[in-house]
């Protein structure tokens, strides 16, 4: 969803698109984040997220165990390979 108006950072007018706070694909499970939202020009949006994965890389390398562990889990049996899909048609 687009709308124009003066984005909060750049503090230009232009078309600005929607910005959830907290990462829809993380925080799903929580509705109270699902509003959490402000609109901001796409160069600033697109420059927000590439901030949030640098910082949450910077988080991941702190923890080097995470990735052998998931591996491990599924060498174990912990974990299951999703089952296989058929191919979709168009």
């Amino acid at each position: 969803m687009a709308r124009s108006g003066l984005c909060p950072i750049c503090r230009q007018h232009k078309t600005l698109t929607k910005h959830h706070i907290y990462k829809s694909c993380v925080w799903r499970s929580k509705p109270e984040t699902q509003t959490k939202i402000f609109y901001v020009c796409r160069k600033c949006h697109d420059a927000i997220e590439i901030e949030i994965t640098r910082r949450e890389n910077v988080i991941l390398t702190m923890y080097p165990d995470l990735y052998e562990g998931v591996v491990d889990d599924f060498v174990s049996g912990k974990l299951k390979p999703p089952k296989k899909r058929g191919r979709r048609r168009k």
